[in-house]
């Protein structure tokens, strides 16, 4: 809770956050939370709207920034480590490897957008 003429300051997430990552294993029939579902209820493109009922003041500050994996195992690793993916199979973990293998020769790296901000509202 916060005292009269506090300040209220939350990271978030905006819905195009590492949506190349979710785009790549939804091609390959994996599906992890988007995160486009925990934006839904508190992201930066809707926070001003839920934050107004409470603060006359909210303004965003976005981060856009970027992941670019150059090792194919870092990459892979993480997927692997994702909550909620029960459907690893040998024969899509080689395919995903392959396809970013060829991004990494081809682009000198598998390219992620990060989409993040902080939310400050008084």
């Amino acid at each position: 809770m916060l005292k009269p003429g506090g300040y209220l300051c939350a990271a978030t997430n905006g819905s195009q956050h590492m949506e190349d990552l979710y785009d790549l294993m939804n091609g390959f029939g994996l599906h992890a939370a988007p995160m486009h579902s925990f934006t839904s209820r508190y992201g930066l493109e809707n926070a001003p709207g839920i934050l107004a009922a409470c603060f006359e003041h909210v303004k965003i500050i976005p981060f856009i920034d970027g992941l670019f994996v150059t090792e194919t195992k870092a990459l892979m690793d993480y997927i692997q480590s994702m909550v909620g993916i029960s459907n690893f199979t040998d024969s899509v973990i080689t395919e995903i490897e392959r396809t970013v293998e060829m991004e990494i020769q081809a682009k000198g790296g598998f390219a992620i957008r990060k989409v993040s901000g902080v939310v400050l509202a008084w």
